[in-house]
């Protein structure tokens, strides 16, 4: 990826805001959550992110919750990239599946162009990796296939094995973990469709 890759934020023409509660691609009239709720059995709740909880104080929340993030305790508290492919081929088509039919969030989208999306900011809690949430930064990578090189790399049920790289460094466990959601947008017969939600281990 080049330094200098085109950066859309959720704030700008053409962006993906994860901050909405109404869907991005259904007509507007039927956007807004309520009807959104009666229509997308898998929609559950009008926000698909929450805030980093884990490892701070009951003084440290009440801050955070008026946005009172700083970088070193954001820091402090975010340690982990998690990169999935997404099996949608555009981030368009990502940005749907996610906010629009399974009540899940990323904070950036690679898209097939080189464009980066941001969605969220990164002191929210993204919902895209279940118990990772709260310790991690999400990025999508438009995707059509599974990156499986070998067979070395398959778990026994066939699904591809997580790689964990571990920076060498004694003070500092940050990590970046890489792994396929082969299902995340699957063919049927009617184009795309998402398989079951996992859970968005919300502690």
């Amino acid at each position: 990826m080049h330094t200098g890759a085109r950066v859309v934020l959720w704030m700008d023409p053409g962006g993906y805001d994860a901050y909405r509660v109404e869907r991005r691609f259904s007509p507007l009239d039927k956007s807004d959550w309520k009807t959104s709720e009666a229509e997308v059995k898998d929609l559950d709740m009008p926000n698909r992110y929450n805030l980093r909880r884990r490892g701070l104080s009951d003084d440290e929340m009440e801050r955070i919750r008026g946005g009172g993030w700083d970088l070193p305790l954001l820091q402090r508290v975010v340690d982990q990239f998690v990169i999935h492919y997404d099996v949608c081929g555009t981030s368009r088509q990502c940005f749907k599946i996610l906010h629009d039919m399974r009540d899940l969030s990323v904070h950036f989208m690679l898209d097939l162009d080189g464009t980066i999306y941001q969605t969220l900011d990164v002191k929210e809690r993204a919902w895209h990796a279940t118990s990772s949430n709260s310790r991690s930064v999400g990025i999508e990578i438009a995707n059509m296939a599974p990156i499986v090189s070998t067979a070395r790399t398959l778990s026994s049920s066939g699904m591809p094995k997580t790689r964990t790289a571990r920076p060498a460094s004694p003070s500092r466990h940050s990590t970046v973990t890489r792994h396929s959601y082969q299902r995340l947008c699957r063919p049927s017969g009617r184009g795309l469709s998402p398989p079951p939600a996992p859970s968005k281990a919300q502690s």
